[in-house]
């Protein structure tokens, strides 16, 4: 049944472009589109084939996307150096990245009330806040860097990405733990100390930051 699924989906990701000077009618497909989802499905093989197809220079995709996609790969077959080079090359492209609102958004809608109409008559604007969803990007991918940084065992790159992962880099307990271990694998005692008091001043029931501390 789950590839039935997969192959209805995949149908969907053929795109059909006609050049606008009305020459040639050829099939374009969604190589990252396919590639994302054969990741998702753990085809890895699949998955590189289809992103080996891909173009990086080609003004027509989105490379920030591409590198990510090429960095989660890599993270997913056990290639630490080379997803950390791949996310590297994410994190600088989606900083230069315009994020514009897309066609068919889920987005938060803001309401307001007009002079002399009724509360049934309020007018709505579709708020899209492309700042923000550049930061959550960068720090999504700051916390992709610490985690492949954690298995090569570069503890200091691990506490600095934790630390360029903004919120996602302290939302967790366990996060505070993993920056406490770092620190401490790199005899900043100190500031062992102080990563696992901080994850106790933001999580202060939680057992294992207790633990650790003592």
């Amino acid at each position: 049944m789950k590839y039935f699924v997969l192959t209805a989906i995949l149908l969907t990701l053929f795109v059909y472009h006609t050049p606008a000077n009305g020459s040639g009618s050829a099939a374009e497909i969604d190589h990252l589109a396919i590639a994302t989802i054969m990741i998702y499905d753990g085809r890895y093989e699949k998955a590189e084939a289809e992103l080996s197809r891909v173009d990086p220079s080609s003004e027509e995709i989105d490379t920030a996307n591409y590198y990510t996609l090429r960095g989660v790969l890599d993270s997913k077959m056990n290639r630490s150096e080379s997803a950390i080079i791949n996310y590297l090359h994410a994190v600088d492209l989606t900083k230069d990245k315009t994020f514009l609102a897309p066609s068919s958004p889920k987005l938060k809608k803001k309401y307001f009330f007009s002079i002399g109409k009724s509360k049934s008559e309020k007018i709505s604007v579709i708020e899209y806040d492309g700042e923000k969803v550049k930061k959550e990007e960068l720090e999504k991918l700051h916390l992709y860097l610490a985690k492949e940084y954690y298995k090569i065992q570069d503890y200091a790159n691990t506490a600095l990405h934790l630390d360029y992962a903004g919120n996602r880099g302290s939302d967790r307990p366990a996060l505070f733990t993993l920056r406490a271990d770092c620190y401490w694998s790199l005899k900043q005692f100190d500031e062992a100390i102080h990563s696992i008091n901080m994850g106790l001043i933001r999580f202060p029931e939680n057992a294992a930051l207790l633990k650790q501390k003592y």
